[in-house]
């Protein structure tokens, strides 16, 4: 499992567990999410990247009186990245929603991720897409499948 990947679960579950002092009367609750990375290597550019984040993760959970619960968490992302090789800069920004609605028996919920990396200084715009899965099943047993990021250059 690599380190965005472990991250962002443990971010997901720890929205979903801890309790809600931050929240506001409607549910609402902002945290602020650090994250840095390393990807050895891009093949469409040719290099790695260190990525640096700065996650803003807006959620709103309500539990009906059935027992099903709601959930909304939004990630807004903006960093910058920094070419291992080409010492090339970029400016990261991107959002990623994800809803979950669930009662007592399993559920299942995708959380996609889409990020854009524009060129500061001279090298060629790129993409991530990350896709993870959460599946929970009735006896509360956690599992997280998930496809490795795929990055993509735009067209120069």
């Amino acid at each position: 499992m690599n380190f965005r990947l472990m991250v962002t679960t443990m971010a997901v579950m720890m929205a979903l567990v801890i309790p809600r002092e931050g929240a506001t009367g409607n549910g609402m609750t902002e945290l602020q999410i650090p994250f840095n990375i390393t990807i050895d290597y891009i093949e469409c550019l040719g290099e790695g990247v260190e990525i640096d984040l700065e996650v803003t993760a807006r959620t709103h959970f309500i539990e009906l009186q059935s027992g099903r619960v709601h959930y909304v968490e939004n990630w807004f992302m903006e960093g910058t990245a920094s070419g291992l090789s080409s010492g090339f800069t970029w400016f990261a920004h991107g959002a990623s929603p994800f809803a979950l609605n669930a009662g007592a028996a399993q559920f299942s919920n995708s959380l996609l991720s889409n990020l854009v990396f524009e060129p500061l200084d001279g090298g060629r715009k790129f993409l991530e897409k990350l896709r993870l899965q959460l599946v929970v099943d009735a006896n509360g047993t956690v599992r997280v499948e998930h496809e490795p990021p795929q990055f993509r250059c735009a067209n120069p």
